[in-house]
């Protein structure tokens, strides 16, 4: 059950480029006024585990004002606009039906220095996940990353299989920690080269102010297999991350024009 969730802000509204960071903080919070030690168990470790690694299986989309509506400067983002969307989405209802159920009782929420009224919150239908190979966008960058020692945290670039492979691979792992048991059939990523051809750069980089920096990438791609598999996929996001508001997908609508109708608020890097 995705949400869309409408805010209310005054135009010409800023906020920091590690704004995700804020986003993430403020569900805990949220949840935490109406299920304290759900939000506390989701914040310290996340609900569900694989071989001793936490999920916590929820995601959600950068912030959006329309086409145009926002500008990078050298202290962050500025919002040309007095309405801003933001997504969210978990693997468990529960989780979702709180959030919302929070909103609706707070009816303002601080986003880091931006102060948003919460003006409406809607469902959004899912895509039909039999109709494949379903093709999907990034609403916020893919993280596909696995550990190195030269580099402590290696990126991989949708360039190379390597990157969906890791995708693959850690989607079968929260599936297996969500349900308890291994997935009833492979996943199959098949990229769109023409466009990564057309757009060598399709990476994104957020620095935090805690301290280090997380590189995704906004790629369109056909995604194939079990629909209970693409569910979670789509309820929970793909690769690492998504806590911080990395990893949602959505149907692609309109052609590869998605990729980047919704994606103008995180700066792209050489990276």
């Amino acid at each position: 059950m995705r949400l869309r969730v409408t805010f209310a802000i005054p135009f010409g509204s800023r906020v920091a480029y590690d704004y995700p960071h804020h986003l993430g903080a403020m569900v805990y919070t949220l949840l935490g006024h109406v299920a304290p030690d759900l939000s506390a168990r989701l914040h310290a470790k996340g609900l569900w585990t694989d071989q001793s690694r936490p999920y916590k299986l929820f995601t959600f989309s950068q912030l959006w004002g329309g086409p145009g509506t926002t500008k990078a400067t050298r202290q962050g983002l500025v919002f040309d606009t007095e309405k801003l969307q933001w997504r969210f989405d978990a693997a468990a209802d529960m989780v979702t039906t709180l959030l919302a159920d929070a909103l609706l009782a707070a009816e303002r929420v601080r986003i880091g220095s931006l102060d948003a009224a919460v003006r409406e919150i809607a469902t959004e239908k899912e895509p039909d996940f039999a109709a494949q190979p379903l093709a999907l966008t990034a609403l916020s960058p893919l993280v596909a990353s696995v550990f190195s020692e030269e580099l402590a945290t290696r990126y991989a670039d949708p360039k190379d299989d390597d990157f969906w492979r890791i995708l693959e691979t850690n989607l079968y792992r929260k599936w297996t920690a969500f349900t308890g048991e291994p997935p009833s059939g492979p996943v199959t990523f098949t990229p769109d080269r023409e466009y990564l051809r057309r757009n060598p750069r399709t990476s994104k980089r957020v620095v935090f102010k805690t301290g280090g920096a997380i590189v995704g990438h906004l790629v369109p791609f056909a995604l194939s297999g079990p629909t209970e598999l693409l569910r979670l996929a789509y309820r929970a996001g793909l690769g690492g991350k998504n806590a911080l508001g990395f990893g949602m997908v959505a149907a692609a609508k309109g052609g590869k024009e998605r990729v980047a109708e919704e994606t103008e608020n995180v700066p792209p890097c050489d990276c």
